[in-house]
């Protein structure tokens, strides 16, 4: 089963799955908050079941390339990981329509939406983190969410990152840069952009996404059922992420949203 609702709907309906007693995937991020998230987790390994979250990024060739990089050592040490996205606004922004800016349905605005993808792309890439602190502005004010945060965290192999993430902003920007001890790599999370790597050997690569985004995401699952693979996007990776949100979001799901 695949469950492509909002987020405000994943833990009713995942449940549901489960005592159906069906495999289930559902789409990013996988609930409101962490606490949400725990109880799916638990829920599907307790009835022997694979829970599968659409961080489909982590299946993507362009980021195992980069994911291989890093582990033959081509930028030495991973230092420091940053992140610039920006937008500008838009009249979509402030429509009922736009769940995306509801931090009732969204739990957070386009930051839950967008960022989430990009901090489990990043546990994949340099494992996990283990301390994050933010802050975040409604800068705009044009909708209930917040529209402009900053964060910075530890990962356990002692990098650092930060990150900025802006959508009232001038432009349209997607930069991430790992920086080595001995080089560094340049990519974006959204974009096809080319993949640079700068170290002792420079390579420029251009890796395109497949028409299908999530063709590789579905091709795992199915590997991973049939016990040939392991599908690099469960539920217990994904629940990291939303701790992550949680903390960044000062999300508490004792309180109404």
């Amino acid at each position: 089963m695949y469950i492509a609702t909002p987020p405000d709907s994943h833990l009713e309906y995942s449940l549901m799955v489960a005592a159906a007693g069906k495999h289930c995937c559902v789409e990013k991020p996988m609930s409101l908050n962490a606490e949400q998230s725990a109880l799916m987790q638990r829920t599907f390994e307790r009835a022997g079941l694979h829970l599968f979250i659409s961080y489909y990024r982590r299946s993507l060739p362009r980021f195992q390339q980069i994911r291989d990089w890093l582990q033959a050592g081509r930028i030495g040490e991973l230092r420091q990981v940053t992140w610039s996205l920006c937008k500008p606004p838009a009249a979509a922004d402030a429509s009922a329509a736009n769940w995306r800016t509801d931090p009732t349905i969204a739990g957070g605005g386009y930051f839950a939406d967008l960022a989430s993808h990009g901090f489990d792309l990043f546990q994949y890439l340099a494992g996990d983190i283990v301390e994050v602190t933010g802050f975040t502005a409604r800068q705009a004010g044009h909708y209930a969410a917040e529209d402009a945060v900053t964060a910075c965290w530890t990962f356990a192999n002692g990098a650092l990152g930060m990150g900025c993430w802006n959508f009232v902003a001038d432009r349209r920007e997607d930069r991430v840069e790992l920086i080595g001890s001995r080089g560094r790599i340049t990519f974006a999370v959204f974009e096809d952009q080319p993949l640079r790597l700068e170290g002792e050997v420079d390579e420029v690569l251009e890796i395109a996404c497949h028409e299908h985004i999530q063709w590789h995401h579905v091709l795992a699952m199915n590997a991973h059922i049939r016990g040939e693979a392991e599908h690099p996007s469960l539920a217990i990776e994904a629940l990291k992420t939303d701790r992550i949100l949680d903390k960044v979001l000062q999300r508490n799901p004792n309180l109404p949203g």
